[in-house]
């Protein structure tokens, strides 16, 4: 597998976003965190969390955090891409913008009939320009659809500053943390997806692979889908394949895959 790009967030049902960002709030002020300072998977050495909030405090912090948002019904979605392989719509201009399309595609799929999301994103790195473009090329596949689907339930693409909003830096320990693991990361990343991660992603047809996380190319790397989430089945376009299955690699699970 080469270079990981992953697009990743969370879904939070409209009543409930509010409360949400409020009990976030409240767990950074009772583990400590002076007012405004942010939470991330992988924080700045600068940061109060990182001199503060080690191992097994971190490890409790980020557990409870993903457990606050799975009882007020959130559901995870994170999509990543083998940057060395084919994407997945060649129209996209990127490997960034081809798994923001799967991403959107996912939350799409996510929603009830007659229910409509707002999409709210980390502002990217770059300036106003990287941001607008990322807003221009969201908002575009907003109105036309992508090649697969329409969006027509998702109703407008916004961007702010993740240090504003718990919800987006919920997000950035969720998509980090599943993205890590995938990658193979070992020491960090095993404990806080198994427990608090893999519960809270999307599931369909009693699978987590393709709906709730997504590798693309899936039809190279299916098997991951038994290996790391615990799917029994490989399942598309409502046709499935037992796993793990020889047509992908890693039929056989490694000594590295645990």
């Amino acid at each position: 597998m080469g270079p990981l790009v992953a697009v990743g967030g969370i879904h939070v049902p409209g009543d409930q976003v509010r409360q949400l960002e409020l009990a976030l709030d409240a767990l950074c002020e009772a583990t400590g965190f002076p007012p405004g300072e942010e939470f991330k998977w992988s924080p700045d050495k600068r940061s109060w969390q990182y001199s503060n909030l080690k191992w097994d405090e971190r490890d409790e912090f980020n557990l409870t955090a993903l457990r606050t948002a799975r009882e007020a019904g959130a559901t995870g979605i994170v999509v990543m891409a083998d940057t060395t392989k084919a994407q997945a719509d060649s129209t996209a201009r990127s490997h960034e913008e081809d798994v923001t399309r799967m991403f959107l595609e996912r939350a799409q799929n996510h929603l009830p009939h007659a229910t409509t999301a707002i999409v709210v994103a980390d502002r990217p790195g770059g300036g106003r320009q990287a941001e607008s473009d990322f807003l221009a090329a969201s908002l575009a596949a907003l109105r036309t659809g992508t090649t697969y689907t329409q969006l027509d339930r998702l109703a407008l693409a916004l961007s702010t500053d993740s240090k504003i909003s718990r919800l987006l830096q919920l997000a950035d320990v969720l998509t980090a943390c599943a993205t890590g693991f995938v990658a193979g990361e070992s020491k960090y990343a095993p404990r806080i997806f198994t427990d608090g991660v893999l519960p809270i992603l999307r599931s369909d047809y009693g699978c987590i692979g393709g709906r709730g996380l997504k590798i693309h190319p899936d039809l190279r790397y299916g098997n991951l889908y038994h290996w790391l989430f615990g799917d029994e089945m490989f399942v598309r376009y409502q046709n499935g394949i037992p796993l793990p299955h020889t047509r992908f690699t890693a039929y056989q699970q490694s000594g590295d895959v645990a």
